[in-house]
C-alpha cells in the first residue's frame, strides 16, 4: 500500500485538476522540516487534523524528502536550518474508478518558532461564516489579493481563487455560495492591516471556511471560476505579490524551493 501511495504521489501531474471528469478532495497537514547546507530536505515530520488513510501521510513525508531547496547563506557559508511547512494536499478520482491520485496543490514555509517577533505580526480579524453555507455545511478555500497603503491598511480587496468544499451539485448553488463567500472574504480584508509591507504593496492572503462536516478527513473540492478587477490585472502585471499566511505573516523567504512540488 505505501509502494502505491509513493507511485502515486511521484507520478502526480501538474495538470492534476484539469479533467472535468475527476473528482477532487482536499485536505491539509503541517509540519517541520530541516534542510542541510546543500538545500537537501535532511527531516520532516507532517501531522494532519484530517485522517489523510493508511500510508498517505508518510506518502507525503516521502515526496518532501525528494526535495531540493537553494542552500540557505549565513556569513558567507551554507548552514543547516529549519522552518515550518504548511501543504495544501490534493486527491483526485476519476468518476467510477476506485484509484486515486496524490499530489500537492500549495506548499508555504515558515520560520520556526521564536525566529519571528510578535510586536510584527499582524492579527487579523475572522471573517463571518455566511449563514445558508454553514447551515448546508458548505465550506470554501478562498484565496485573496490585497493592496495596501503606507500604513499597511488595505486599500482594495479581491478574489484571485476561490473552491468550495461540500457536495453541491447543482452549478446555480456553486455560483450562490461562491459568491457569499466571496464577499464576506473580501468585506473582512478591507478592515485589516498588515505590517511590514511596502507602501502599495500586493499581497496574497488565504481564508478557510470550514466545518465539523469536513473537517476529519478528505473534503470534497470543486474549484469555482474568478475574474479578476481592472486594478488587480494592472497590479499582477507590474509586481510579484507576497505571498502570506492566514494570519498575515510573511513566507520565510530564505526557503526557496527549487524542486516542483507538484501542485496544481
Amino acid at each position: 500500500m505505501k509502494k502505491l501511495l509513493l507511485f502515486l504521489l511521484l507520478a502526480a501531474s501538474p495538470t492534476l485538476a484539469a479533467s472535468p471528469d475527476l473528482q477532487l478532495y482536499t485536505a491539509r497537514a503541517e509540519g517541520s522540516l530541516t534542510i542541510g547546507a546543500d538545500g537537501s530536505v535532511l527531516d520532516v515530520e507532517l501531522a494532519s487534523d484530517a485522517n489523510l488513510g493508511t500510508g498517505v501521510l508518510e506518502g507525503y513525508e516521502e515526496r518532501v524528502r525528494g526535495w531540493r531547496f537553494e542552500p540557505i547563506i549565513q556569513d558567507g557559508r551554507p548552514v543547516t536550518a529549519r522552518g515550518r511547512l504548511q501543504l495544501s494536499l490534493v486527491a483526485a478520482r476519476e468518476q467510477g474508478n476506485d484509484t486515486a491520485t496524490f499530489a500537492i496543490r500549495g506548499v508555504q514555509f515558515l520560520d520556526p518558532p521564536g525566529a519571528t517577533s510578535e510586536s510584527g505580526r499582524s492579527f487579523l480579524a475572522a471573517p463571518s461564516y455566511p449563514t445558508n453555507a454553514l447551515r448546508a455545511g458548505v465550506g470554501a478555500e478562498v484565496m485573496l489579493l490585497l493592496k495596501l497603503d503606507a500604513q499597511g491598511r488595505v486599500q482594495s480587496a479581491t478574489t484571485e481563487q476561490l473552491a468550495l468544499l461540500g457536495v453541491v451539485t447543482r452549478q446555480s448553488h456553486q455560483a450562490n455560495y461562491a459568491a457569499q463567500f466571496r464577499r464576506s472574504a473580501e468585506r473582512v480584508a478591507l478592515q485589516w492591516s498588515i505590517t511590514g509591507q511596502p507602501d502599495g504593496q500586493v499581497v496574497r492572503v488565504p481564508v478557510r471556511y470550514t466545518t465539523d462536516r469536513w473537517s476529519g478527513g478528505w473534503a470534497p473540492t470543486t474549484v469555482q471560476p474568478v475574474e479578476l478587477p481592472e486594478w488587480a490585472v494592472l497590479a499582477m502585471a507590474t509586481q510579484q505579490a507576497t505571498d502570506l499566511s492566514a494570519g498575515g505573516v510573511a513566507t520565510a523567504p530564505h526557503l526557496k524551493l527549487l524542486t516542483p512540488h507538484d501542485g496544481a
